[in-house]
């Protein structure tokens, strides 16, 4: 799809992205690149990575300190937030939406794959059309790992107690009408105005399926709201999410 179908965030909601939006905690770090030495030969192999959305490029820039033989590819739609990163040889930035990934990537291919809080932001004009989105972005994606490759995906949860699905679709509707942006922003979206589109668990699932992707395992950190915020919504369950996923041996 064109990038210009994309809504797009406005500067200072860029800025929470480069604060606290993309800080290496030390617990996600460990879930996200725990698995890396089980499926390398020895420390000092060479790969290659992708970050797809890695704005100022601080979980790239560690990975590559901890692997010297690593190289990085951090892909971002955002020039303000590329700007930000910390030179170095072994990186490569890439200025493209996430959408347009065959057209500024090639026919590259890449051993690690990380997707950080990045598929809930890929909103269009309606909830179903985002849904479209993120689904053609994860067939990228599976296009662009290498045959024994990791994808490793990032995300927030909101499930409901009652409809797997509520909540997320719920949280969509409110953040993306702007005339309840100011609404959303006191109940602490920074996506107000813009939108948000969440997916349960259970959907993750069956997008990553859907394009012959394989969950080999999961994490999981529960998370907490005010009861003001997850009763109206008929939150069950929230929290962040890790997926770590390979191609289908049997397609």
């Amino acid at each position: 799809m064109s990038v210009d179908e994309l809504k797009q965030l406005e500067q200072d909601q860029l800025d929470y992205f480069t604060e606290d939006g993309h800080r290496v905690y030390e617990s996600q770090w460990k879930e996200q690149t725990g698995r890396i030495p089980n499926e390398i030969a020895q420390p000092d192999q060479e790969f290659v990575a992708l970050d797809i959305g890695g704005a100022n490029g601080r979980f790239s820039d560690r990975l590559l300190a901890e692997y010297p033989r690593a190289r990085a590819v951090v892909l971002d739609n955002s020039e303000y937030l590329l700007k930000q990163n910390i030179p170095n040889d072994r990186k490569t930035l890439v200025l493209g939406s996430a959408t347009e990934m065959p057209a500024h990537l090639g026919d590259q291919k890449f051993d690690f794959i990380f997707v950080n809080c990045l598929l809930h932001h890929l909103v269009s004009s309606s909830y179903h059309s985002s849904r479209n989105v993120i689904r053609g972005v994860l067939q990228d994606i599976s296009g662009l790992l290498a045959e024994t490759g990791r994808i490793s995906i990032w995300e927030n949860i909101f499930e409901g107690a009652f409809w797997d699905g509520f909540p997320a679709r719920a949280i969509f509707e409110i953040t993306s009408k702007r005339p309840l942006a100011k609404m959303a922003r006191k109940l602490g979206a920074n996506t107000a105005g813009v939108g948000v589109c969440f997916l349960s668990r259970e959907q993750w699932k069956q997008e990553l399926e859907a394009v012959g992707l394989t969950i080999r395992d999961s994490g999981w950190r529960p998370m907490q709201l005010p009861l003001y915020q997850r009763i109206p919504l008929t939150i069950g369950a929230i929290g962040a999410t890790h997926i770590w996923c390979g191609h289908d041996p049997e397609l």
